[in-house]
């Protein structure tokens, strides 16, 4: 502290002293003007002389305006060196001020520089964390589709199976079985039945990558049991329609089946021939009922996965922290001398070959490495190499 007051006490004192030579400034700057002005017209005249021819005459006439020419140099330097130095002395006072400032600045700097790396780091492992919670929710959610797919796949196979079982057995009725046909066929239960095998365990294409097999399980276990209350509902509807639709046909099945009895051989052949081109046409629309509903299963289980997607991805954002206030940057270490070639080299790819020769050799090894630093938070390229790695390094605007 004591330091510090006999310091400014100088600054000062200096300022004084400057304020007084300041007052004789004028008329020093005028004595060099005037020297000035003097020694160039003399000097001019010389230079005309010289123009017409040197010889040895001439030669002695230049060297004396040389020496006298420095030597007034020296006088309008010593004419103007006490104010010169007190202006010197007193900038540096000032820059003095200034940099006494800039110990306090960058001690507080590095807090904010540390806490904001702390910061930085913090958000790097939240959006780490939440980036994997998110993958692992995108792969719970397909997991969960392509169970809910092979449900779909399953269900409709047996409503499927069931339609071609009735249709199969109306195509086949003749005029002795077809009286009992309502008792017979159409008195058949339309609920899910032991018939088809319930499974017990589902396939899916998705790729185990963040989810346990535990996990997995339980979603499994979770579509088969919700899903078999809503899918055996629609079994019954979609075989009560059938049923109901081919007893509807009764009648005209019984017509058809009477009136072929009694035709001729062409005529039944005939009659015969459009019951079968009937029951293939039923069933390719068998067929593509199955397809149809496969499709919209398909399409309502897409539709879920990215409405749960989009769900996670909302809940990955905000998972993840505020980005911290922060200007990035890198630190290059070295591991080997060697590798300063290699900045070198890329220095040189990116900047160097296209420099000046003399603008090119001012190039120092630090400052090729300060450029490569520059690049990396520029643009993102990184040298690839063992002996060199890069550091990011963090500070608070």
């Amino acid at each position: 502290m004591t330091t510090d007051l006999a310091t400014q006490e100088t600054g000062l004192l200096e300022v004084q002293k400057l304020q007084e030579i300041v007052a004789t400034a004028p008329e020093i700057l005028q004595l060099n003007i005037t020297s000035k002005t003097k020694a160039i017209e003399a000097g001019q005249k010389l230079v005309d002389v010289a123009k017409l021819g040197m010889n040895d005459t001439n030669d002695e006439l230049l060297a004396t305006f040389m020496t006298k020419a420095k030597k007034t140099i020296d006088s309008m330097n010593e004419r103007r060196k006490p104010f010169t130095q007190i202006v010197d002395a007193v900038k540096k006072q000032f820059t003095a001020l200034e940099s006494d400032l800039k110990p306090i600045m960058e001690e507080i700097q590095g807090y904010r520089n540390s806490y904001a790396t702390q910061k930085m780091v913090a958000k790097q492992e939240a959006d780490r964390v939440a980036l994997l919670q998110l993958n692992k929710d995108k792969e719970l959610i397909e997991i969960r589709k392509d169970f809910e797919l092979a449900m779909s796949t399953f269900f409709n196979q047996c409503i499927t199976g069931r339609k071609t079982e009735i249709i199969t057995s109306f195509n086949f009725l003749t005029l002795e079985t077809i009286d009992n046909a309502e008792v017979d066929l159409f008195s058949a239960t339309t609920n899910f039945d032991t018939r088809f095998t319930i499974p017990t365990q589902l396939k899916i294409d998705t790729g185990i990558q963040y989810t346990t097999q535990q996990e997995v399980e339980q979603i499994m276990n979770e579509v088969l049991g919700l899903n078999y209350t809503t899918k055996k509902y629609e079994y019954t509807r979609e075989i009560t329609s059938c049923l109901k639709e081919y007893k509807d046909k009764l009648p005209s099945k019984k017509a058809e089946l009477i009136e072929i009895s009694k035709a001729g051989v062409e005529e039944k052949k005939r009659l015969e021939e459009e019951a079968i081109k009937r029951q293939q046409e039923e069933a390719a629309a068998l067929l593509l009922q199955q397809q149809e509903m496969e499709r919209k299963a398909q399409v309502e289980a897409a539709i879920n996965a990215s409405a749960a997607t989009a769900g996670a991805m909302i809940d990955a954002s905000v998972a993840s922290s505020e980005t911290p206030n922060v200007k990035e940057g890198y630190l290059i270490t070295l591991k080997s001398t060697a590798g300063y070639l290699l900045l070198v080299q890329f220095w040189f790819e990116k900047e160097g070959k296209t420099m000046s020769v003399d603008k090119f050799e001012k190039f120092t090894f630090d400052r090729v490495k300060r450029f490569c630093e520059a690049y990396a938070v520029k643009n993102e390229e990184f040298i690839q190499s063992p002996l060199i790695e890069y550091q990011p390094i963090y500070k608070a605007k």
